[in-house]
């Protein structure tokens, strides 16, 4: 018998099957762009620039978020430190295309 180890509860996978509704954060995603903002228990969409991405995922899963996605507001690749474990949602990034 093959054991497959079990999903982190992090994962995009988590959401399989399901329709996700996705929030334009304004700003980069500091926890000032969430103010009158309502994302709890959707996914944030929020600009790369200053703040690092454990910060805006941090920002996203204090406002309510249940993941954040990061798109790359100019061309260029990156290097990207996630927060990938524990209790932290999910993070994806998607580059400028």
């Amino acid at each position: 018998m093959i054991r497959r180890p079990a999903r982190p509860r992090n994962s995009f996978n988590n959401f399989k099957g399901q329709t996700l509704e996705f929030v334009a954060v304004p700003g980069i995603g500091e926890t000032s762009d969430y103010a009158n903002l309502d994302v709890t228990g959707k996914v944030a969409l929020v600009s790369r620039g200053q703040s690092s991405f454990p910060e805006k995922q941090a920002a996203a899963q204090a406002a309510g978020a249940i993941a954040c996605v990061v798109y790359n507001n100019m061309p260029g690749q990156i290097l990207m430190q996630i927060n990938d474990g524990g209790d932290n949602i999910p993070l994806r990034f998607h580059l400028h295309g």
